[in-house]
């Protein structure tokens, strides 16, 4: 099954709530927070500036860019109308801060138009990546900044043993959360092809025992993924849910993802 974000506005509505709901589910986790917050100060000092962020989703990260110090307005660039409709209401009350429906390989803006562009866990989404940067690059003036962030979702596991069951809920979910699986590891080679200089690059490991919620529908997702494939029947689909639940219950779950960024600057 291919990446489910790719084929975004070809979703059921159904399907796409459901994705809408995991964004905003994954927003409010502190180590996502965390991280957001790592990234955004990698920034360092902005002045008055204008960030635009490709792939916006329900705009989780962007209503924080929005109120984040030295930035005067923030644009959100989505393709879902759905996705674009749930950002508008949930981010009515910045002011500073709009949503717009478009493609990320055709963003809807003139040169040189923005200060910061940022891609938060989208590139991966986005058959023709190349075009997406090309893009930002266009978009960006002179010296501005490129942030992306993104997941080595090569890297998902819950194994806690060799031949755990578990993780084939892990290799199904790579092939349906990200178009390309491998995007991290040859990003920085992309983004200086393009022209971009890279300032810096970062990995951030990301570990769920005990508070479990997001990457369980990770799991979930996988798992059901396996069972519509025809892979599993319905019974092995809900006992690997079931599994996953009765380990967290008695302290014995096991999630990871790395996350990888790269901040680069447009040369002059």
């Amino acid at each position: 099954m291919s990446d489910l974000y790719a084929d975004i506005i070809n979703l059921p509505d159904d399907i796409t709530n459901q994705i809408a709901s995991v964004l905003e589910l994954r927003a409010t986790d502190p180590q996502q927070q965390s991280m957001s917050t790592s990234l955004l100060k990698d920034l360092g000092t902005l002045d008055n500036a204008k960030v635009l962020e490709i792939g916006c989703g329900t705009g989780a990260i962007a209503r924080k860019i929005a109120i984040w110090p030295g930035v005067a307005e923030t644009v959100g660039l989505d393709p879902s109308p759905i996705f674009v409709n749930q950002a508008c209401n949930l981010g009515k009350e910045f002011k500073s801060l709009r949503f717009v429906l478009g493609d990320g390989t055709d963003v809807p803006f003139s040169d040189e138009s923005f200060d910061v562009v940022i891609f938060h866990t989208t590139l991966c989404h986005i058959p023709d990546s190349q075009s997406a940067l090309l893009e930002a690059y266009r978009v960006l003036r002179n010296n501005g900044q490129l942030l992306i962030f993104d997941g080595d979702y090569s890297s998902i596991t819950f194994s806690i043993d060799n031949n755990d069951p578990l993780q084939i809920c892990a290799q199904e979910a790579q092939s349906i959360i990200s178009h390309d699986s491998f995007l991290i590891q040859t990003l920085s080679k992309k983004v200086t092809d393009i022209g971009f200089f890279v300032i810096k690059q970062r990995s951030f490991g990301y570990i769920s025992e005990n508070d479990s919620h997001y990457l369980l529908t990770v799991l979930d997702r996988g798992a059901d993924s396996l069972l519509k494939r025809g892979i599993v029947s319905t019974f092995l689909a809900k006992a690997l849910k079931d599994e996953a639940r009765y380990r967290l219950k008695n302290g014995n779950f096991f999630g990871r993802i790395v996350y990888g960024s790269i901040l680069a600057r447009k040369q002059s």
